[in-house]
């Protein structure tokens, strides 16, 4: 299962997102309510202990994401499916479309993206929400616009779901019925990427630990302890191999933290660093990030709110 969540790895890598990875035989119910999103990509085994935990986490408030693949009995209910029906052959020239706003952040004039690959096909609970369905292909493979009449829709709109949430507990859980992961992996669309950013953005209701504003390639890591953050940002914009550094300016991040924070200092490249904090969240700009730099965020005694 370890390259089946390559792609999610690589799209909030690029988009600066905070992220951890809990192999299976540390995962207990204390493990997981560390954090406030947990992702099981394609292929992630499911037995009943494991279900168990999971379904006391996402009761609990947590929010679990689930990638195709078929669930165990237990995880039925959380994750808001009836019944699953069978899985698709390969398909190709199909596309999601979205079923409301709730994952068109940045992508409002986007009607449709491209999909691709095996779908589980399920039939959703009373009460489930369905984000984004499947519009069938319109030719084989080998036949994908020619001739040009065969470019067109013949289906539209299906009720087929792709993206269901379910509310349970005090927590949710999202099924993705397609392996996205693998589509980033493979493509590595804009659109993918930004649709997964949605999704984290849509489960976390637009509050994030960690927001900031980078061109694709700037890694962000956050640690803390007691009344300290350290962010390090590594400027990796431009193709593999890197060959040559591009220097960015102007950027800028938000982190969240409960604690008024007091000050703040570059600690690897001496650039000069502006902040404020209000609400709970430190909003830093920074002038210029060359390679490599860490920020110290220092808050008042008290410790940091993760």
């Amino acid at each position: 299962w370890e390259g089946k969540a390559q792609g999610y790895a690589e799209a909030m890598i690029r988009r600066q997102i905070p992220f951890g990875i809990i192999c299976p035989d540390q995962i207990t119910l204390p493990a997981l309510q560390k954090y406030r999103v947990v992702i099981l990509p394609q292929g992630f085994t499911q037995d009943e202990k494991l279900a168990d935990v999971l379904e006391k986490y996402v009761s609990g408030g947590g929010c679990l994401i689930k990638e195709c693949g078929r669930p165990a009995t237990q995880m039925m209910s959380v994750l808001g499916i009836e019944r699953i029906l069978y899985e698709s052959p390969y398909l190709a020239a199909s596309y999601l479309r979205f079923e409301g706003r709730q994952l068109q952040k940045g992508l409002e004039s986007t009607e449709l993206l491209p999909h691709r690959g095996k779908t589980w096909y399920i039939l959703p609970k009373d009460g489930a929400q369905t984000l984004a369905t499947l519009v069938p292909p319109f030719a084989p493979l080998d036949a994908v616009g020619s001739p040009p009449e065969r470019a067109s829709l013949l289906c539209p709109q299906t009720e087929v779901p792709l993206i269901l949430l379910n509310r349970y507990g005090t927590g949710c859980a999202l099924y993705v019925s397609f392996p996205l992961s693998q589509l980033i992996s493979e493509f590595a669309l804009n659109e993918h990427m930004v649709l997964w950013k949605n999704i984290l953005s849509y489960l976390l209701e637009q509050k994030p630990l960690f927001e900031m504003q980078a061109p694709a390639g700037v890694q962000a890591t956050v640690f803390s302890k007691g009344n300290r953050w350290i962010v390090h940002l590594i400027n990796g914009v431009g193709e593999r191999p890197l060959c040559d550094n591009v220097p960015l300016y102007g950027l800028s991040f938000r982190l969240r933290t409960e604690r008024p924070v007091v000050g703040i200092r570059a600690l690897i490249d001496d650039v000069p660093v502006e902040f404020f904090w209000e609400n709970g969240v430190v909003c830093v700009k920074i002038e210029r990030l060359e390679v490599w730099n860490a920020f110290e965020i220092l808050c008042e005694e008290g410790g940091v709110s993760i």
